[in-house]
This record gives C-alpha cells, sequence and structure tokens, in this order.
C-alpha cells in the first residue's frame, strides 16, 4: 500500500534532479552572456522541473484521498 505513494513520489524526485542536472550542466557549456530566461533552449527543461517540483508537492502533502477517510472511519 505505502508502495503506491513511495514509488511515484521517488519517480518525481528523481525527475527533478534530472532536469536541475540538465539546467545546471546547459549554463555550464554554453557561454551566453545573459540570464536564464533569455535562453530558449533552457525553458522546457525550466518549465518541466517546476512541473515535477509542483506535481511532486501536492502529490505528497495534498489532501488525503478518499480511502484515508473511510479507514479512519
Amino acid at each position: 500500500h505505502r508502495l503506491t505513494i513511495t514509488i511515484p513520489s521517488l519517480l518525481l524526485w528523481l525527475a527533478s534532479i534530472a532536469y536541475s542536472i540538465a539546467i545546471v550542466y546547459d549554463l555550464a557549456t554554453s557561454h551566453a552572456a545573459t540570464t536564464i530566461a533569455d535562453i530558449p533552449r533552457m525553458q522546457p527543461f525550466i518549465y518541466a522541473f517546476y512541473t515535477t517540483s509542483l506535481v511532486l508537492n501536492l502529490y505528497t502533502t495534498g489532501k488525503p484521498s478518499h480511502d484515508t477517510y473511510l479507514a479512519q472511519g
């Protein structure tokens, strides 16, 4: 039962780390003298990072499911 919570959370967490590494790598190897928002190829990675972080936070700290309410009686 707890694996249904743990595995998706772990996958989302690993995805966030992967996107962070991609963003840092791209910044380190690009020779652009500008801000992150001005580099168009980085925007998908940034949006993906924010999306996975938001979904992870909502998934792990969101409202309990209907089954939890039923279990508490």
